[in-house]
């Protein structure tokens, strides 16, 4: 496949997160503000909204971070690697990245055994398992995963280029 055509495809895979994230935002703002019309207005709240926003929040919260990754947008403290040389700050970063790639494995690990274990629970309200609040964490730490792997794979393009340069 041509790089060209692979961009094109990872560009179309992109949208899907941005997309669900838009979507999650829609949904909880809708069903936040459907609430506190119910309970101020009509002074009838509705029971099961409250669960849900948590519910949805947490898919916001963590596909908002995928995204964040894919942008390479996390806070960072970056004092120390100022010091260093352009090269040097490049192998750091790969370096936290693959750490950073590291965690995210544990995370999606325990984030399997969380939902396993909450699956029988049930949301009092919405009788629905409370496994879908904790499936957030196994679903995206592997697009997190992917998007690092991008950036660790641009970072040491970056390295090997520099250093054929310096060469010359």
């Amino acid at each position: 496949m041509k790089p060209g055509r692979v961009r094109h495809y990872l560009r179309r895979i992109d949208f899907i997160p941005e997309f669900l994230l838009g979507f999650t935002v829609f949904v909880a703002t809708v069903a936040i503000f459907t609430q506190v019309v119910s309970r101020y207005v009509f002074n009838n709240p509705i029971s099961w909204v409250d669960e849900f926003a948590v519910l949805i929040f947490a898919w916001m919260t963590f596909l908002g971070t995928a995204i964040a990754q894919k942008n390479n947008e996390h806070i960072s403290i970056d004092i120390f690697a100022r010091l260093l040389s352009k090269r040097a700050q490049t192998g750091l970063a790969i370096i936290m990245n693959i750490l950073i790639l590291m965690l995210l494995g544990f995370l999606f690990t325990e984030g399997i055994r969380l939902t396993l274990k909450t699956a029988g629970l049930k949301y009092p309200a919405m009788e629905i398992s409370r496994g879908f609040l904790y499936m957030s964490i196994p679903t995206t730490m592997p697009l997190m995963g992917f998007y690092l792997i991008r950036i660790i794979i641009t970072d040491i393009q970056t390295l090997i280029k520099d250093h054929r340069e310096d060469r010359k």
